[in-house]
């Protein structure tokens, strides 16, 4: 049995039974106690002093006591209806259990007493218990005179009343632990319908026949919150709650009350801008006949509005989509058609829904159908090219987007036809002029076209450069300007992409060893679109190297003109200076011989005629420049010349730079003009020295 929750205490009035026991004392002098099973003291009267304040006081003697209490309680707990004992100390206790439901939780005391009147042994027994356990004797036995004698007899008399006593207390346990579980279950009945009415995902509340609001559930709360409504709602009436609430809706409530039938309506209201649809359902609530109040349900159908429109919307999308539209089953049945399938092929929808795919496509029949219908049911999406023949028997080109989809397990081919006779028409336009533009292309020279799609891809291309480089043209139809330029492709990217709005542009490469220009125009449509661009590509390397060779002869001429220039100006400064050294010399020698041989000035005087025969000669290097002086052959020894012209060289090389000397050991000589050979060293070392 399971264990009972519950004390004694839980399940009776204490109150009444501490007076219904204080009363059997009172009239009696019956010592009585209700104890429950954990020791504690629920009621009682006529306790005795001995007891109290002596047995349970002391350590030993206490421990007899509690003897007695666990021979009491095993002796109940083994089903006894009572009990009587003497304890070791010479007095009598007796019990009854209360048992409540089968649990034990507690006993009915009586005692202590004695069953026969005093004696002096009795009392000397006692007057020996005072000693051994250090009571004060007389006071102990003044208490042991104080205990009431009652035969066993009438003891057992005392038992059956206290048994009664006992029985009547778990009865009323009884009824109050009914009572307790009753609410209990109530409760929890209560709080499981509670919750599920807060747990609702519908918005609910109770009305009364004034249609004041008894009842609301947490969904209900939740919209008064959100659209800030008035959220202590209840005991209020309800158009003041919810005044978006028409007159209509009212009625409909007292309809409910007045008939005891159901109501349900779907209303939409705007709320802070936001359309919001609900379907309300109003049930009555009877009591016997009568309606009492009137539950309502509203349900949150924005959504499913919503979805509804949306489906409303896509049908009409579908039905009057500018291409045709066919559901069309296994068997080639059409399910459905939308209008401009009807305009297209001249048929109502009706006729066309009693029709199959081979009565308005030519190019198919059953065989084809079952190949076609076992592909799309595993690639799931085809595009095809195909003809349709309208009800005048008349055929047309048409593209069709095949789906297979499959709904309620039933496959279907979901198609999308265009009418493709005007991109035919195109095409043809297109092949035509291409097969112009490649005959044109490939008989100018040097050059190839290139048509560029709007992704900026090649969409056509030829010329007689891909002749010249043994390339088959066509490879490079589709491919991106990244595959066909490489790294040149960003600015030849740029640029198209500035023909594709509109502007002609101009800009050379070098590509390949090749000099290139470019020349982009953007090709419009009918109606003045830009779909593609025309790409003149022209190999100008010929005429870039002619432009360049005639550049750099251009360069010659003027250089020449310039070294013209300047060997008129040095020959008119040669001549003037040489009639100047002319004089110097003149001079140096009339010096010269007017002098001692061994004067100190006459070396000096030699320094200047030596001087002055070396700028002679350089004057006579600047005449030969200008074309107009003569140059002498004779044989030169090269150490002579190098060590003659030091002191020059040195005064014209840079400081940074030093001069090393290694002379030939025996004589160098060559046939030439001194003063050439000069300055063909001074160039060298000065050349040397700058470098």
């Amino acid at each position: 049995m399971q264990k009972l929750k519950y004390k004694l205490a839980d399940l009776i009035d204490i109150e009444a039974v501490s007076r219904t026991l204080s009363l059997l004392y009172s009239v009696a002098k019956i010592p009585n106690a209700l104890i429950d099973m954990d020791g504690n003291i629920l009621a009682g009267a006529g306790w005795q002093t001995i007891c109290t304040d002596f047995h349970r006081t002391n350590p030993e003697s206490e421990a007899l006591c509690i003897e007695s209490d666990v021979h009491i309680s095993s002796e109940i707990a083994s089903g006894k209806p009572n009990c009587i004992y003497e304890c070791p100390q010479g007095l009598v206790d007796s019990s009854c259990p209360v048992v409540v439901d089968g649990h034990h939780l507690g006993n009915v005391f009586t005692g202590q007493m004695l069953h026969t009147p005093l004696t002096d042994d009795v009392r000397d027994s006692f007057r020996a218990q005072a000693k051994q356990y250090g009571y004060d004797e007389n006071t102990y036995l003044a208490a042991l005179e104080q205990v009431p004698v009652f035969p066993i007899e009438k003891h057992e008399d005392i038992l059956k009343l206290l048994s009664n006593i006992a029985e009547q207390l778990a009865n009323s346990a009884l009824v109050k632990l009914d009572d307790i579980k009753k609410t209990q279950e109530l409760e929890k009945s209560e709080a499981l319908q509670r919750t599920a009415f807060n747990s609702l995902d519908s918005a609910m509340h109770v009305v009364d026949a004034d249609l004041v609001i008894q009842m609301g559930n947490k969904k209900l709360s939740d919209w008064v919150n959100l659209f800030d409504f008035d959220s202590d709602y209840l005991g209020k009436y309800l158009p003041d709650v919810f005044p978006f609430l028409t007159t209509e809706v009212i009625d409909q409530y007292h309809e409910v009350f007045e008939s005891g039938i159901s109501i349900t309506t779907e209303e939409s209201n705007s709320f802070n801008g936001q359309l919001f649809s609900t379907e309300t359902t109003k049930t009555p609530m009877k009591s016997g006949d009568k309606v009492t109040g009137v539950i309502t349900v509203i349900n949150d159908i924005t959504s499913r509005k919503q979805a509804e429109e949306a489906l409303h919307l896509t049908q009409f999308s579908v039905d009057t989509a500018a291409f045709e539209i066919f559901w069309i089953t296994e068997d080639a049945r059409f399910e459905y058609v939308n209008e401009m399938a009807c305009q297209a092929l001249g048929y109502s929808q009706s006729e066309l829904l009693t029709m199959t795919v081979f009565d308005v496509d030519p190019d198919f029949d059953m065989d084809k159908w079952r190949v076609h219908w076992k592909e799309l049911k595993k690639s799931k999406r085809i595009n095809i090219e195909t003809h349709h023949r309208r009800k005048d028997g008349s055929i047309f080109p048409v593209e069709v987007t095949l789906n297979y989809m499959k709904y309620n397990d039933v496959g279907y081919n979901f198609a999308f036809a265009s009418d493709i006779t005007e991109r035919k028409q195109a095409e043809e336009t297109l092949r035509d002029n291409e097969a112009l533009l490649r005959t044109m292309a490939d008989n100018y020279p040097n050059s190839f076209v290139s048509i560029i799609e709007k992704d900026l891809t090649v969409g056509f291309t030829s010329g007689q450069e891909f002749k010249k480089l043994n390339l088959d043209p066509d490879q490079f139809v589709g491919l991106t300007l990244e595959q066909v330029f490489g790294e040149n492709s960003a600015y030849i990217k740029e640029m198209y992409l500035k023909a594709f709005d509109g502007e002609e542009v101009q800009f050379e490469l070098f590509i390949n060893d090749q000099f290139q220009s470019y020349r982009a125009v953007p090709l419009r449509s009918s109606s003045g679109q830009i779909i593609r661009i025309m790409a003149v590509v022209e190999n100008i390397t010929d005429r870039k190297q002619t432009e360049q060779d005639k550049l750099n002869f251009e360069k010659q001429i003027l250089q020449t003109q310039k070294l013209e220039s300047l060997g008129v100006l040095a020959g008119g400064i040669a001549h003037d200076f040489n009639n100047i050294l002319m004089g110097i010399l003149g001079y140096a020698d009339l010096a010269l011989s007017d002098l001692d041989p061994i004067d100190p000035a006459r070396e000096f005087v030699e320094g200047i005629t030596d001087s002055s025969k070396k700028a002679a000669g350089l004057v006579k290097q600047m005449l030969a420049y200008s074309g107009k002086g003569k140059f002498s052959l004779e044989p030169i020894d090269l150490n002579h010349l190098i060590d003659d012209t030091v002191q020059m060289l040195e005064i014209s090389i840079s400081k940074n730079a030093v001069m090393r000397f290694n002379y030939s050991d025996t004589p160098a000589f060559i046939e030439g003009d001194p003063s050439q050979i000069r300055q063909i060293i001074m160039n060298l070392v000065i050349n040397a020295s700058d470098a």
